[in-house]
């Protein structure tokens, strides 16, 4: 059903099966990491009031947020019209993510990201080791993103290129 949604797709690279395993892959991680944020947040664990250290707000409301964002992005990736809007959001919460924790590293913070909320206590993971697999995922979601953005601006320019030639790309 999802694949005859978005049959209709621009960029015949986008139909591919690589394609179909990144947007499933990362909508899975999307969405179990925004629901364990959630399930966070909604909680009433005293750590939650304490500021995050890079955005100052509290880790309660940051939670609640994200939380809110990966869910509408893992949604995007499951049931999204247009792949191309669902690649670009798993590339574009990826980097703000990478973003997030260079700043972490650059003020010196030295304490496992919070980012998968209480599932580390429910699953029984150190912290560090919950950071750890995130920190793959992330790296895993960034990179396979840019990948196909990187093959759809590729098949965009041998497009334009082929039309900007005599006879349709048959070169004289």
């Amino acid at each position: 059903m999802v694949l005859q949604a978005v049959s209709h797709c621009y960029h015949p690279h986008l139909k591919t099966r690589y394609t179909l395993i990144v947007l499933a892959s990362s909508g899975l991680i999307l969405g179990l990491t925004g629901v364990a944020k959630l399930w966070s947040a909604l909680g009433t664990s005293r750590a939650l009031i304490i500021a995050d250290p890079l955005l100052g707000i509290s880790y309660k409301h940051l939670l609640a947020v994200v939380a809110v964002i990966e869910i509408v992005a893992a949604t995007l990736c499951f049931f999204g019209r247009s792949r191309e809007v669902a690649v670009a959001s798993v590339a574009y919460l990826s980097t703000n993510f990478l973003i997030y924790r260079i700043g972490l590293w650059w003020i010196g913070w030295k304490q496992p990201c919070g980012c998968m909320g209480s599932l580390t206590d429910a699953l029984h993971i150190r912290p560090q080791t919950a950071d750890h697999i995130a920190l793959v995922l992330l790296i895993y979601m960034a990179t396979a993103s840019y990948a196909l953005l990187f093959r759809q601006w590729r098949s965009e320019q041998k497009y334009i290129g082929g039309l900007a030639t005599p006879a349709g790309g048959a070169s004289q």
